[in-house]
């Protein structure tokens, strides 16, 4: 079946509510089950959603700050240990350059059972901005964000559409590329106009962005509690003029 679909399992931030989770997507590719980023709560959203954690194929790591890869090991340690369950096929661990040493390190505090193939085999690939990977019914090309300084934002490509997220970035010329024309922008929206910290977007932001990579829709994300979203919508289309919707939890998008 040639769908794709997004299931926002988190839009928050570091600062979680009850209402959002830390920054967590799932992508249903056909056949393929897809998450990007896994920060805390992932986990339990998961059971939430109609998404079975037992049937994920790929993960992709935007960076590596804990509100985005912190349940990584819980969901390995729950695809090796489940009872009643064996897993058979691979798992495709997919980040930013130092991604290896940071599932090592937590390997040496966790054991081998992390890494090993002994249970199943684990596919570990660090990714290079602008360097396409290709799978059996999609394709992701990986790009340099302004947030860490080996951020990434995803571009992923299947059955003719794009869906493009932007991880935390700040404004960027390569927000752009990896925005451009896209179908689905995922857009992070931190904070408000008037109180940006750090390397983030705002309402206003995001939307000129999307007007100049024209894209067809917009969903914001990666809400701070400060940051408002319905407003966030009704700002960023007063800069954008295509269809734009703030995300929230467990969510699903037709792409």
């Amino acid at each position: 079946m040639n769908s794709l679909t997004l299931t926002v399992l988190g839009s928050g931030t570091c600062a979680p509510t009850k209402e959002r989770s830390c920054a967590a997507y799932h992508l249903q590719i056909g056949s393929a089950s897809v998450l990007m980023d896994v920060g805390f709560g992932t986990m339990r959203r998961l059971t939430e959603s109609s998404v079975d954690y037992r049937q994920i194929d790929t993960v992709l790591i935007s960076h590596l700050h804990p509100d985005h890869v912190s349940d990584l090991v819980p969901l390995i340690m729950a695809l090796t240990y489940t009872p009643g369950f064996k897993r058979e096929k691979p798992l495709h661990l997919l980040g930013p350059q130092g991604f290896k040493s940071f599932l090592f390190a937590m390997q040496s505090h966790y054991g081998k059972w992390l890494l090993d193939h002994k249970n199943f085999k684990k596919i570990i690939t660090e990714l290079e901005p602008d360097v396409s990977q290709s799978f059996d019914e999609w394709q992701v090309q990986p790009h340099a964000m302004d947030h860490t300084e080996l951020s990434l934002g995803y571009r992923i490509s299947a059955f003719d559409k794009v869906i493009a997220y932007t991880g935390d970035t700040a404004f960027s010329a390569k927000v752009l590329d990896l925005l451009d024309h896209a179908d689905l922008a995922l857009i992070e929206c931190s904070f408000p106009d008037h109180h940006v910290i750090g390397k983030h977007l705002s309402p206003t932001l995001a939307g000129q962005i999307a007007d100049k990579a024209q894209c067809r829709r917009v969903l914001l994300t990666h809400f701070y509690p400060v940051m408002e979203p319905e407003q966030a919508a009704r700002i960023c289309r007063t800069q954008f003029n295509g269809p734009v919707e703030s995300a929230f939890d467990l969510m699903s998008v037709e792409i």
